[in-house]
């Protein structure tokens, strides 16, 4: 039955989840082609700039875009005064920020030892500011219960972006033409977001009352994020100051953020916040607690196996797919790959849902100081691998906090809020067909393509066999005398 509601799960976010498939698509495709595009040097440069642009446009978003999802499931006839106001803000504070970044711009690059990025700090603070003022498009959309239309923006806008950024790099071939066309995609992306806003609904433009409100529930949470958000990339600025943009370029292949996280874990984590908000307007306390049981599982049984496999193939795939200058970023790779399981626990949803801002602002205190702590002692005792592992460790360690957390506001214990059988069900067979593959994979071929392909097969035959013998020992042991 179990297995059940994880598939309903999956397909009432089909929508969410093909608009993040062009976003997983972005995701691996433009670092893959950009890093054969550039040199090295090149590819540091522009991470280093896309780094310090997305973290100015987070700094300032304060929570807004995130309180679309409390209030438009609650309140879907105030939407149109919602959606304006986030906009409204977004675009002001993203222009706050873009001159912010063109001011400290050079400061900050020649604390990254990359001056040559002070002449890319125009088009950089125009994406900045414009990206911030794009946010609300495919969340008030989703928020809105408009689930197709969101998925289809993700896809149109993820694709735009994706020939923009790349077309100028095989025309160009320069950092500063990428930022460019980055700045211009940014742009029309804000236009798009005010129409949709502004065609949202009959209602006025704003409310005081709702601004209030809007701004009550968003403030604590912008709060948290304004330490969530350096925390996040905290171990990429740290290891930008420590070493070459050459290196940082290594590094950042290492730390690719995997396609099957955008993929998956925000649509059904947005999908959960409505579903709870939906139990509450009800007063139904155990759909809610359902809901987020339904989440896990979900994504437990995704996330789990494809970080066996992708810890198994790294030493082969990485290489093959970025090329052999970037082999060196494998046991980076390897250990980044961790947080796949830790985005089981869509935690950060369900304090959402229940507005548990207060603990949400101080778990991600004790999370800055935790990251900031373990990366430089990680980064010095083991080099670029010791800064995923601080990275990581802090992650885990307030993963479990919230996790607790989310237990008391659902009304349960962590023991009674956990789908454990599912995520045992899930572990045990990834783990064995990790291990199985990571090993044979050495002596299956030569040649990295036929190792990956063979290692591949073996993974997925010890899996699959796995999960059958598992399905097989609870059949037996529910048919057995005294089952219940």
């Amino acid at each position: 039955m179990a297995d059940g509601r994880a598939r309903r799960w999956t397909r009432e976010a089909a929508p969410l989840v093909a608009g993040r498939a062009a976003s997983a698509i972005a995701g691996i495709l433009v670092p893959v082609v950009l890093a054969r595009l550039l040199s090295p040097a090149q590819y540091g440069s522009f991470k280093q700039a896309f780094l310090i642009a997305t973290t100015g446009a987070g700094f300032v978003q304060l929570g807004i875009y995130q309180s679309l999802y409390y209030f438009l499931p609650r309140e879907p006839g105030g939407a149109r005064a919602y959606l304006v106001q986030a906009n409204a803000y977004l675009t002001a504070a993203g222009l706050v920020a873009g001159v912010l970044l063109y001011a400290a711009g050079g400061p900050i690059a020649r604390m990254m030892h990359n001056p040559g990025l002070s002449r890319s700090l125009l088009p950089m603070a125009l994406f900045c500011a414009f990206w911030t003022a794009s946010v609300p498009l495919e969340h008030g959309l989703i928020a809105a219960g408009r689930l197709s239309r969101g998925g289809l923006a993700y896809v149109l806008s993820e694709l735009t972006r994706v020939a923009v950024q790349v077309g100028a790099a095989r025309r160009y071939g320069t950092v500063e033409a990428i930022l460019w066309a980055s700045a211009a995609f940014a742009i029309a992306r804000t236009a798009t977001s005010w129409i949709v806003a502004l065609r949202s609904g009959r209602g006025p433009l704003w409310e005081k009352a709702r601004l209030s409100a809007q701004w009550r529930y968003s403030l604590p949470f912008g709060a948290a994020a304004l330490l969530m958000i350096p925390q996040q990339s905290l171990h990429q600025y740290v290891v930008s100051a420590w070493v070459t943009p050459a290196r940082f370029a290594i590094y950042a292949v290492g730390c690719l953020q995997l396609p099957i996280v955008e993929l998956l874990y925000t649509p059904i984590s947005d999908l959960m916040i409505l579903r709870i908000g939906e139990a509450d307007r009800r007063g139904d306390a155990d759909r809610a607690r359902e809901s987020f049981r339904e989440a896990v599982a979900s994504l437990s049984g995704i996330f789990l196996p494809a970080a066996a496999g992708l810890w198994a193939l790294a030493p082969a795939a990485l290489p093959f797919v970025f090329g052999a200058r970037y082999a060196d970023a494998v046991p980076i790779f390897r250990l980044s790959v961790a947080s796949l399981v830790l985005a089981s626990f869509p935690v950060d949803g369900v304090l959402r849902a229940r507005a548990r801002k207060r603990f949400f602002f101080w778990a991600q205190v004790g999370k800055l100081g935790l990251t900031a702590l373990f990366v430089v002692v990680g980064l010095r005792a083991l080099g670029l691998p010791g800064a995923v592992v601080g990275q990581v460790g802090a992650q885990a360690l307030v993963v479990v906090l919230m996790l607790w957390e989310s237990g008391r506001a659902l009304g349960a214990t962590t023991r009674a809020l956990l789908p454990w059988r599912r995520l045992v069900a899930g572990s045990l067979p990834a783990v064995a067909a990790g291990l199985a593959a990571g090993m044979a994979r050495p002596h299956l071929a030569h040649a990295p393509v036929s190792q990956m392909a063979l290692a591949s097969v073996l993974f997925a035959a010890v899996w699959g066999l796995a999960l059958l013998a598992l399905r097989k020992a609870r059949r037996s042991a529910a048919g057995a005398p005294g089952a219940i």
